[in-house]
């Protein structure tokens, strides 16, 4: 495994076993509707209702995006395929997975 520090070891496990603490996960313990579990962040600034899951906060949403920055940086630098072709999706896949980025 290519995670080295033990708090981001733990937060990527937390993301691979869903045991966060997103609105995807907490709305589905009370009950709520999967379109309800939206980003309380968009929706106060945005008056977006998107739902808040793992893609969302990790490559979309506007609060994390200068950490976005620096670790998609990161990322590019790690990855050798033309970053231009891969999706936000494959490259959240590549990063929460226990394989080799090459």
């Amino acid at each position: 495994d290519h995670v080295t520090k033990y708090k981001d070891r733990a937060n990527t496990t937390r993301l691979r076993i869903s045991a966060h603490r997103l609105e995807i996960e907490i709305g589905r313990y009370k009950k709520v509707p999967r379109n309800e579990r939206t980003c309380a962040w968009c929706k106060i600034v945005f008056d977006d209702k998107t739902i808040e899951n793992e893609i969302h906060v990790l490559n979309q949403c506007d609060m994390n995006a200068a950490y976005r920055s620096q670790l998609v940086q990161k990322i590019n630098s790690l990855i050798q395929e033309d970053s231009d072709l891969i999706t936000n999706e494959s490259k959240f896949l590549k990063l929460i997975s226990n394989h080799e980025i090459n």
